[in-house]
């Protein structure tokens, strides 16, 4: 077995690297051809590494059945859904607006089926370990982690129906009172204007912790969050500058963003989850 470690030393990187070189030299026939190879040569990486990475465990695991080595199999699949919930999606621009609901979908089954993953490689371990153990002990195993999977599977489809369900309400209250904002512009006096837009800057700063809160995990570098970092960013500052410039049309860029984020998380929505 170290002979085949050996002969595949270094290929992982080797495999990761040559779809970043191949676009690296057919953007450096442009003229800033060089910056954009470098730019995405950086942000596919990571993405090319996990894919490789999942599907190397999922090869070695098929590998080890075959040979009847259950421990190792079953540590190759604890690999492949380590690399899922160890290095979710958040960084860049990896997804837009229109994407969210695509977006939101994926997290969600890939999360369920990296636990699926996490319960049978246990699963395989602990049968492969203790091969002495009869038919009964092995089925009440094999049953009591799957009962653990289905439980925390559930839970963590439940997590983000509950964050979506409460996003739509934010969301609802939020343009709500920028239509408030926007109606009394020019009309109420300075104080009446002050207490809608502190009402509205309020409501961003509850939206923008809806969006740090991760859709699959409670930890804040363990899951993956509605929008990605820079996106997220950049959203927030359109709605807070909406707040000064309601009359300006980048309010209607701010809204319809709004809506789009709206519409993602509406499919989603269960008020007793």
């Amino acid at each position: 077995m170290d002979s085949i470690f050996e002969r595949i030393h270094g290929f992982p990187i080797v495999v990761a690297l040559i779809p970043a070189l191949w676009q690296a030299v057919r953007e450096l026939s442009t003229s800033d051809g060089a910056t954009k190879a470098i730019k995405w040569a950086i942000s596919r990486l990571r993405l090319t590494l996990r894919s490789f990475a999942v599907l190397a465990g999922l090869a070695l695991s098929i590998y080890f059945l075959v040979g009847d080595h259950m421990v190792r199999a079953g540590l190759s699949l604890l690999i492949v859904a380590s690399v899922r919930l160890v290095s979710p999606r958040g960084g860049g621009k990896s997804w837009s607006f229109s994407d969210l609901s695509l977006h939101i979908g994926s997290e969600v089954a890939f999360h369920v089926l990296a636990i699926i993953v996490t319960a049978l490689g246990l699963n395989l371990i602990t049968l492969g370990h203790f091969r002495d153990l009869e038919i009964a002990p092995r089925v009440s195993i094999t049953i009591t982690l799957a009962i653990a999977a289905l439980v925390a599977a559930n839970k963590a489809s439940a997590r983000t129906r509950r964050l979506c369900t409460d996003m739509v309400e934010c969301i609802d209250e939020l343009l709500d009172l920028f239509a408030a904002l926007e109606y009394g512009w020019g009309k109420s006096d300075a104080a009446e204007q002050f207490k809608a837009g502190r009402a509205c800057f309020l409501k961003i700063q509850h939206l923008e912790r809806l969006l740090k809160t991760r859709l699959n995990t409670g930890y804040s570098h363990l899951g993956t969050p509605v929008l990605p970092i820079n996106l997220h960013r950049s959203f927030i500052d359109e709605l807070t500058i909406a707040v000064a410039r309601i009359a300006d049309p980048s309010w209607k860029k701010a809204a319809e963003h709004l809506r789009q984020l709206r519409a993602a998380c509406a499919r989603r929505v269960d008020a007793v989850a």
